[in-house]
């Protein structure tokens, strides 16, 4: 019955698709290729911190999983909303005792709490407003954020994972500034190798990430911090947000492929914070040796990469053709608009790259498994059914010439070396670092 179902919804020539969304909306299939972060693991990376959910029995099931798998019980709670707390008028009284008996049983007081609503408080009109107000009085030694599970909201304030990675660092709070830069939104810090900590720790900065921040003062240290980075798309709302409130400058340099790009992202750093620019024809010169070296081992591999890899699919794609690789796909349902150019030009220069639906039911029955495939992500191992992939989600701390080259060495291992597939089926692949605290 599944196979009778349009495939031009499941896969497109990139000639004949449309940006940013390739697809229509229809049915829609999740594939059990759970690495991604979701609103549980990005929230427990505020050290000290306390999560509680206010929702119906339906939707607290994968967030109270997710706590679970990652053995951070202790600093998650739930108030359940049953039927009768619609109609009782009474749901602001219920969140607020809540909260209340939750934080009075528990063994020690946290910190921060990150408390999450959902669309039920929007449809009956819950005074948010006042439970916060109510809640911070109470309870003046606790910092509150608000943060949402409302799926409803997706297309005006945003989705979950966005906005929780801009109304996290809402409990910042300004302190005296000092020579520190904050990255924000990544779920793995940036690496010592990289050129951007290179450069900014030789002119003197410390670079602050709540990726690494082990107690609640040094992540509220961040908020003295001169000026904050995002790599990624979803956290430059944040940025904004966090930079305007506290005074900070606010730099986007994200995390992409082009070599120019990159360049002039070094250099807007170099220039804002006063920094010297690193030997780019250097860091080019070394790329291009990490390239050619993958590209004796990959060989004519067909490489097929996914969005949940890389925030710029497209542009990998492009950089991977370029010299020489044999890109034979890429899956994502919506591009963003980091990826525009790219796009453009890919439907010239290689218009029957094949552009995936990793949402549609069909997109499990086309003919992938059938070839040995490089995949670029969890997606894109899972719909081809290949031990060979790079098992890597949301960027994982790559950035510039050394992101380019740390991921290439990624693809080489995964050429030579199966991995077992079933790895993807874990959520937050990776995410030992949630636990701090």
């Amino acid at each position: 019955m599944l196979r009778a179902l349009n495939e031009r919804n499941a896969v497109v020539n990139i000639a004949e698709a449309q940006f940013p969304a390739p697809f229509k909306s229809s049915l829609e299939y999740s594939p059990p290729a759970r690495g991604n972060w979701n609103i549980v693991h990005v929230g427990m990376l505020v050290p000290e911190s306390h999560q509680i959910y206010a929702a119906a029995q339906a939707c607290l099931r994968g967030v109270v999983l997710t706590a679970a798998e990652m053995g951070c019980m202790e600093r998650f709670s739930t108030i359940a909303i049953e039927e009768k707390n619609l109609i009782d008028g009474k749901i602001d009284a219920l969140i607020i005792n809540g909260v209340s008996d939750i934080l009075e049983k528990l063994p020690e007081r946290p910190k921060a709490v990150l408390l999450f609503t959902t669309c039920i408080h929007n449809f009956i009109g819950c005074d948010l407003n006042f439970v916060y107000s109510e809640l911070r009085n109470k309870f003046p030694d606790i910092d509150f954020a608000d943060c949402y599970m409302n799926l409803i909201m997706r297309k005006t304030v945003g989705q979950a994972e966005p906005l929780l990675r801009k109304q996290m660092y809402t409990l910042l709070k300004p302190e005296t500034k000092v020579k520190s830069v904050n990255i924000l939104g990544n779920v793995k810090a940036l690496p010592k190798s990289c050129e951007l900590v290179q450069m900014l720790e030789n002119a003197g900065y410390e670079i602050k990430d709540v990726c690494s921040c082990k107690s609640y003062e040094e992540f509220q240290s961040m908020g003295g911090s001169i000026a904050n980075i995002s790599t990624m798309p979803y956290s430059d709302s944040g940025n904004l947000a966090l930079s305007e409130r506290l005074g900070q400058k606010a730099l986007i340099l994200p995390l992409c492929f082009d070599y120019a790009k990159i360049e002039n992202c070094l250099r807007h750093a170099a220039e804002t914070l006063g920094c010297e620019m690193p030997d780019v024809e250097k860091l080019k010169e070394k790329t291009e040796k990490e390239t050619l070296e993958t590209k004796k081992i990959v060989k004519d591999m067909p490489v097929e990469i996914d969005y949940t890899a890389v925030p710029l699919p497209l542009e990998f794609a492009e950089y991977l053709l370029a010299h020489g690789f044999n890109v034979a796909g890429v899956f994502g349902n919506v591009f963003a608009e980091g990826d525009r150019a790219a796009f453009e030009r890919l439907k010239k220069s290689a218009p029957q790259l094949k552009i995936y639906s990793t949402l549609n039911p069909v997109a499990q029955f086309l003919p992938h498994g059938e070839r040995d495939v490089l995949a670029v992500g969890q997606k894109a191992a899972f719909f081809n059914k290949t031990p060979h992939f790079v098992n890597i989600v949301e960027g994982a701390g790559l950035w510039g010439f050394d992101g380019i080259n740390r991921l290439l060495r990624e693809m080489r291992d995964a050429a030579e070396n199966e991995k077992d597939i079933s790895l993807i089926q874990i959520k937050g692949w990776g995410c030992g670092c949630c636990e701090a605290g």
